[in-house]
This record gives structure tokens, sequence and C-alpha cells, in this order.
């Protein structure tokens, strides 16, 4: 069975979870506001898990993002102008940083 964990604030669910709900209705739908309750959805279950981040603010470590079945996608908003607001989405990934050793 696929789940979804949601990543967002309580305010935007009742905007979201339905959209969600719609393209799979038995989807399992799980919601994270912070990190620690991310990580705990997590523990119950991580197989057939994907996360969506939606307007948080919460840093998803590399080591969260390894546990997940498949890719984990970020929407966030971008301000052009005070007339024009969009989304945009990225894949999460983990960022590797490349380290020189002394000689």
């Amino acid at each position: 069975m696929a789940r979804l964990i949601l990543l967002t604030q309580p305010e935007f669910v009742p905007a979201i979870a339905p959209h969600l709900r719609a393209h799979d209705p038995a989807i399992v739908l799980d919601l994270a506001v912070t990190l620690p309750q991310l990580e705990a959805a997590l523990a119950k279950d991580s197989a057939n898990t994907r996360v969506i981040s939606f307007g948080s603010g919460v840093i998803v470590p590399a080591a969260v993002l390894t546990r997940l079945s498949g890719p984990a996608y970020n929407f966030h908003p971008v301000r052009r102008t005070m007339q024009v607001f969009s989304v945009g989405v990225r894949a999460l990934r983990r960022r590797t940083r490349l380290r020189r050793d002394a000689a």
C-alpha cells in the first residue's frame, strides 16, 4: 500500500489533502510538521513511502531521505511581485560535499 507523508503546516492540509486523495483514494496519508514528527512517521514504516514538503521550513537531512523508497519533493512559494505569486518544485536530494584531505 502506498504511503505519503505530507510535511507542511496544519493550515495547509485542508487545501492539499483532498487533491492527493483524489489521485489515489487508498493512499495512507500522514502529516508531519516538524523533523521529529517526520522521523517518527518513518520509524513506523518507510517501505513504499514518499514525502512531499509543501511550504515547510524543515530541512530534511540526507539520512532521512535515504530511508525513503522513492523520491521526495519540495513545493515552495516563489514571490515575483506583489501581484504575481507562483510555486516552484524540486526533488529533494542528498547533498554531498567534497573534502580535501590535508597533505
